[in-house]
């Protein structure tokens, strides 16, 4: 499912490819946290290192998987130049598959869950933050002591299980693919 929007003059084009992803209470939300970040989850991650750090198409390319009340969305973005869209557009697209055919390597499983877990006490600072926190486990109807462990579960996510869970829940023969540009 591909949608061209045209904007004439736009110096860069809009590419956004995702599809509905996880119920926010799926088991396998560590896995899927630390595949995230080794795809696209910051200025680490294999979408940005291959679409700015190696070619120059772009300031950043990212990926996602949201949490929503019912079914959150997995999606990948990117900014790049128009006379690179398509090769954007395809780097994109090979890198999801990579994640879904082939096992993380050693270094972006650790590195992946190191950030993770090191990270988490910044999400839980302040008290609007815990309430923020508390917040979403209840209304998404998260089991309560999702925050107490998934420092440990993430840490105890592995190679395996992060392929496992990515067949499972990324279709890159399902992505919806959206650009918006000249």
């Amino acid at each position: 499912n591909i949608a061209l929007y045209h904007r004439p003059g736009s110096v860069q084009t809009e590419i956004r490819v995702g599809h509905l992803g996880l119920k926010p209470n799926d088991p396998d939300w560590p896995s899927v946290a630390v595949a995230n970040r080794v795809l696209g989850g910051g200025a680490t991650g294999r979408l940005f290192m291959e679409l700015r750090e190696k070619h120059g198409w772009t300031y950043g390319a990212y990926s996602s998987f949201n949490k929503e009340k019912d079914r959150g969305q997995f999606w990948a973005e990117a900014s790049c130049r128009t006379e690179v869209s398509d090769s954007a557009l395809t780097a994109l697209i090979a890198n999801i598959n990579k994640m879904v055919a082939e096992p993380v390597s050693d270094a972006e499983l650790e590195g992946a869950r190191s950030y993770i877990v090191g990270n988490f006490p910044t999400t839980i600072e302040t008290p609007s933050q815990i309430a923020a926190q508390i917040g979403q486990v209840k209304l998404l109807g998260m089991d309560k002591t999702y925050l107490e462990n998934y420092r440990k579960e993430v840490s105890l996510v592995t190679k395996e299980s992060v392929q496992a869970a990515m067949k499972k829940h990324v279709h890159p023969d399902k992505l919806a693919i959206v650009m918006v540009g000249d």
